[in-house]
């Protein structure tokens, strides 16, 4: 995808800017000590000719004639050349003058004797600052020139190895609206802030497909598991509405449908609302308790067998809600389904065994979605939904059977 302001052209055209204003700068920082350091030998001259003089006339009380052909000694400063006079008048400090002819003049006021004298020197002749400064200029031109060309090039292979790794992120992230992603996702990407940039997008993105997975788990079992018990009341209506008396049978099923529809919608919002993955340390005896007197088919079956052999201290890691709904549907699956009327929970180091005596079963994948023997007449939520509660939890779900016996098994250590 192009964009009309990059990352790579904003990064390009500020760090050729910033070469370009540096080299400006050093060029002319460059001409600015060639200038000073001219005008320091000038200087340095003229003060040489001064003790030179001044060392003369201390021999042989006498003024001798500079040694330079360019310097010259004046009585006075309205003796000097072109406006000088007039500007040293202005800025009494000032050693430089510019002449008329386009040269200049370095001037320095000494006392020979009693008498004050003026040396100049006019370097007219031998400054070369100002005669070379158009090779000079050109040559910084072009220096600057292939300066900015290589900073241009750094500039752009800079980029496109810094903006690489978040072009693939941008790709990545953008072709997870399709396929989804796993915990690899952010593995790819340097240990840095794209790395980091990238562990985020992986968190929201698992987020987001979590919400919609569950959503999408919600809307089938809906449909699905309602079904029946839906079935069974629009019966009963029927019969109700051409007013014939509901026999004992029918009530039960009425009763049925409506324990198992309460159950249906507890358990189906309870997986699609997201603080349902809370968790906290709870007392399994108590909570199984809880759910064996409240239970509707087990209430009602009094020849029904359970057994339990759990530590009355045996606690894990579970949303209170959700555990009972896991519970209540192991509970149901035994008391319809079993071929013999009792149920065994026992705890063997940190797995929970719930076993009991049933037919065989024929399942290819017993936890798949909608997945039912050839007798149930359940309305289905079983196996499937124990699963995904144990995944939860970071439970694990097994499931054992042969011709007698039929046995889920509840890891309860983390994954």
């Amino acid at each position: 995808m192009k964009f009309t302001n990059s990352i790579q052209s904003q990064i390009t055209k500020l760090f050729l800017g910033f070469t370009f204003v540096l080299s400006l700068i050093f060029s002319l920082l460059l001409l600015g000590y060639s200038w000073v350091v001219e005008d320091n030998i000038f200087n340095r001259i003229v003060k040489n000719e001064a003790e030179f003089i001044l060392e003369q006339y201390k021999q042989s009380n006498q003024i001798v004639h500079p040694r330079s052909e360019f310097v010259s000694l004046y009585e006075n400063w309205q003796e000097l050349p072109g406006n000088v006079f007039h500007l040293h008048q202005l800025d009494p400090e000032r050693i430089e003058f510019n002449l008329p002819s386009g040269g200049s003049l370095h001037v320095r006021q000494m006392v020979i004797g009693n008498k004050s004298y003026i040396l100049a020197a006019d370097v007219s002749k031998i400054e070369i600052g100002k005669e070379y400064l158009p090779y000079v200029s050109v040559w910084l031109v072009i220096i600057v020139l292939i300066i900015s060309g290589l900073s241009l090039l750094i500039s752009l292979v800079m980029a496109r190895k810094t903006l690489k790794p978040l072009e693939r992120l941008t790709e990545k992230v953008s072709s997870s609206k399709y396929q989804k992603i796993d915990q690899k996702f952010s593995k790819e990407f340097p240990d840095n802030e794209v790395g980091y940039l990238a562990k985020t997008f992986e968190e929201s993105i698992l987020h987001v497909q979590k919400v919609l997975q569950r959503e999408s788990d919600f809307t089938r079992d809906v449909s699905h598991e309602l079904r029946t018990p839906i079935t069974i009341l629009r019966n009963i209506q029927t019969k109700t509405k051409d007013h014939l008396k509901l026999d004992q049978k029918d009530f039960n099923q009425f009763s049925y449908a409506v324990s198992q529809l309460k159950l249906s919608v507890t358990t189906l919002l309870a997986l699609a609302r997201e603080e349902s993955t809370e968790l906290e340390e709870l007392n399994f005896i108590k909570i199984l308790e809880d759910c064996i007197i409240n239970h509707y088919e087990l209430s009602k079956n009094e020849r029904f067998n359970l057994n339990i052999d759990v530590p009355n201290d045996f606690k894990v890691s579970a949303n209170q809600i959700l555990l009972k709904i896991l519970l209540n549907n192991l509970l149901t699956n035994a008391v319809n389904y079993a071929s013999g009327k009792s149920l065994s929970i026992k705890l063997v180091g940190s797995d929970i065994y719930f076993e009991n005596r049933a037919s065989h079963f024929e399942l290819e994948d017993p936890f798949k979605a909608n997945s039912r023997g050839n007798n149930s007449l359940g309305i289905g939520l079983g196996l499937n939904i124990v699963q995904r509660l144990c995944t939860a939890f970071n439970w694990r779900a097994s499931l054992k059977s042969d011709d007698e016996m039929f046995c889920i098994i509840i890891s309860t250590s983390p994954n």
